[in-house]
């Protein structure tokens, strides 16, 4: 649903944003589980979404922007993978509390 009337359609999203989520398998083994670490309102319209992806053999790092419209949908205006938690996550979600 957040993949309608979004920039991202269907078949770009698949060919290129959740190409690593395919390598991340080749590589890491089965999917097990995921997680949302944290939800960010970056402004009154759009929030970033942090979360962790948990393979078999290591996690995968990931984030996505949800954007509101003006009619009040929300849509991935962004999502971006990396196996390397230092280019998802901000420093003071890896500073310890």
């Amino acid at each position: 649903i957040w993949l309608q009337n979004s920039l991202l359609d269907r078949d770009t999203l698949l060919k290129s944003e959740l190409a690593p989520l395919k390598r991340a398998a080749e590589n890491y083994g089965h999917f097990e589980s995921g997680e949302v670490m944290r939800q960010v309102a970056i402004t009154s319209r759009v929030t970033r979404v942090y979360l962790v992806l948990y393979y078999e053999k290591a996690p995968l790092w990931a984030y996505f922007d949800l954007y509101r419209t003006r009619a009040g949908n929300q849509v991935i205006s962004d999502i971006f993978f990396n196996t390397k938690v230092q280019v998802i996550l901000p420093s003071e979600l890896l500073t310890p509390q």
